[in-house]
């Protein structure tokens, strides 16, 4: 799907350009722009047009510069000149890439909104603007004539101090939120650690599998599990690590989607999410729904997420001696362990759901069109 016009039952209905990515790839930034194209709330008071910014077909494509790309990138914005000449939005939702050469594209295509004299909102699902702003001039000059009159969607309040140096009209925080699934749960003698998401080694697969070195003697009392799509890690560097490090009592379950994938999250199970990168990580969100404690770092805006002892516990990047002694604490207090998945369920159902989201989103976008036109 390039382009498709979702909405057009009522001339009366506010128009906006949405300039997103979807699946596939699966990731988390194309996962919330699939809920939102689909909200049955937002198109019911929306007209809703897409361009979508598909330049990769896998996730290890993601970073990758090439030919193809560049071509890709030309034949996208001249759907989006036509978009606005035909469409005539009142908003374009966009969302721009933060940081690296993508952010120097997406300024691109900022430029022809910018022709247009169009509201734009920024979906920010990155962070690292302060810091990538710090490594060149011509960087922080970009983000000023990006961000400057803008409407800017952050994922947590944590999140806005990166951008108050270049001038938003607005932030807004919205945070992110998933489908709610109606389950029953598994009863198992052990407890499962979980480590869900891609083999990505920043994603802290290999201080997962270095914690279970340190828990040798609770073996009787957990196994481990692995479900993930090979990304930069691949499926037989993760089998020779685990060999090589004699770690045992551990299944790799590759890649797992929908319902297979809840079939896990439904047995007792504390998910472990060592993560030296991340901003907004949904697999919280999807372990918290299922009553599982997370374990996971001091990173992005999991500490909002996250409420230190008690829906999980936070600890250093990079300590899996760290990890371990927090496992260690859950595996010998059982009940504090059902506690704190309880405890995160309640705040899941308080916070994340998915129609809490599309709530928020479509107050942003109500917010926005009847806001001042810009100068």
């Amino acid at each position: 799907m390039h382009e498709n016009n979702i909405s057009m039952e009522s001339f009366s209905k506010s128009k906006i350009l949405f300039l997103v990515q979807l699946p596939p790839p699966l990731h988390g930034v194309s996962t919330m722009n699939k809920y939102l194209i689909e909200s049955k709330p937002i198109l019911d008071e929306f007209e809703i047009s897409i361009v979508q910014l598909k330049f990769s077909k896998s996730l290890s494509d993601l970073r990758a510069i090439s030919l193809i790309k560049l071509v890709r990138m030309f034949v996208i914005g001249f759907r989006i000149i036509k978009k606005l000449f035909f469409l005539r939005p009142e908003a374009v939702y966009y969302t721009i890439t933060p940081t690296g050469n993508a952010f120097y594209r997406d300024a691109v295509y900022v430029i022809i909104l910018k022709m247009f004299k169009l509201k734009r909102i920024y979906h920010l699902h990155g962070k690292g603007i302060k810091n990538y702003a710090n490594k060149r001039k011509i960087n922080k000059i970009l983000y000023k004539f990006v961000f400057k009159n803008s409407y800017v969607i952050c994922m947590s309040d944590m999140l806005h101090d990166e951008l108050d140096a270049f001038h938003p009209k607005n932030i807004f925080t919205v945070n992110n939120g998933i489908e709610v699934i109606n389950y029953e749960e598994k009863k198992a003698d052990k407890v499962q650690l979980l480590f869900l998401s891609n083999l990505i080694e920043d994603k802290g697969l290999f201080d997962f599998l270095s914690t279970l070195k340190y828990l040798k003697d609770l073996e009787p009392l957990f196994y481990a599990t692995i479900i993930g799509n090979p990304s930069n890690v691949s499926e037989r560097q993760l089998l020779d690590f685990i060999k090589s490090n004699n770690i045992t009592n551990i299944t790799y379950e590759g890649a797992k989607y929908g319902n297979d994938k809840y079939e896990y999250l439904k047995k007792p199970t504390i998910l472990i999410f060592p993560t030296r990168n991340d901003t907004f990580p949904l697999v919280i969100l999807e372990a918290m729904q299922f009553g599982a404690p997370v374990i996971s770092t001091v990173e992005g805006a999991i500490p909002d997420i996250i409420d230190d002892t008690v829906t999980g516990f936070l600890v250093p990047k990079s300590n899996p001696e760290a990890i371990a002694e927090k496992v260690r604490f859950l595996l010998n207090n059982p009940t504090e362990r059902i506690k704190m998945g309880e405890n995160g369920k309640n705040k899941f159902q308080n916070r994340y759901k998915l129609s809490i989201f599309e709530k928020n989103v479509k107050s942003v976008f109500h917010t926005v069109i009847t806001s001042n036109p810009l100068n």
